[in-house]
């Protein structure tokens, strides 16, 4: 008899020594929880008011070509990439060498729009006559040679010493767009400004797109 009752308290204590372990881990559990909620509040108050900021206080800085031809305003939440590895991995040589190419200008971004690039460069246009003819050079030569990507081209535009278009990059099941702007000189240079982004948050970036186009002076 004293063995039964001693067996049923044993038995009683342990369901009570279980009871405060689970306890114990399921309040840890939802503590855990509470703070993820928390955090993730925060976050969402944070981005929001970053949005407003952006839209409503955007601060602008001027790029100012080394020649002082190309003036134009970005947003200045960019960080300029001053690396030359990284300045030197956007083009092949060869291109660069047939078409003079040299990177003034590359900045990266990542912010409540999405990450972003931006890059500006110097070119000659060689034989191109307009600006017709030499962003078709450009899209051959470059935008269609790109490695392990699809390319599409999209919304070409062209004028007597401008043109824009935009280049859809598929690589296995990531998608991105870019803006590409030219600008040609009266003396055989060209500009091209370059905005990248993923494609699917692409509207994110338009009106930035526009205001940074309107900006644009080009002075010969």
């Amino acid at each position: 008899m004293k063995d039964f009752l001693k067996f049923v308290l044993l038995f009683i204590i342990g369901l009570i020594f279980l009871f405060f372990v689970g306890f114990y881990f399921t309040t840890q559990e939802i503590n855990q929880m509470q703070s993820s909620f928390s955090a993730i509040d925060f976050l969402k108050s944070q981005s929001s008011d970053l949005n407003q900021t952006n839209t409503i206080k955007a601060e602008y800085k001027e790029f100012i070509s080394p020649d002082e031809k190309l003036k134009l305003k970005y947003q200045d939440d960019w960080q300029e990439i001053k690396d030359k590895t990284e300045i030197d991995k956007l083009f092949p040589l060869d291109i660069k060498e047939k078409y003079g190419l040299q990177v003034l200008f590359l900045a990266r971004r990542i912010n409540e729009k999405g990450p972003a690039q931006l890059v500006i460069s110097k070119g000659e246009t060689k034989q191109a006559s307009s600006s017709k003819e030499l962003i078709n050079n450009l899209i051959e030569d470059i935008y269609k040679q790109i490695e392990n990507a699809q390319t599409e081209i999209l919304n070409v535009q062209t004028e007597h010493k401008k043109g824009e278009f935009e280049v859809k990059y598929i690589y296995g099941n990531h998608i991105f767009r870019s803006k590409e702007i030219v600008r040609l000189t009266s003396n055989e240079d060209f500009y091209i400004i370059d905005f990248f982004a993923p494609d699917n948050l692409w509207k994110n970036f338009e009106e930035e797109i526009e205001k940074l186009i309107e900006s644009i002076q080009l002075s010969d």
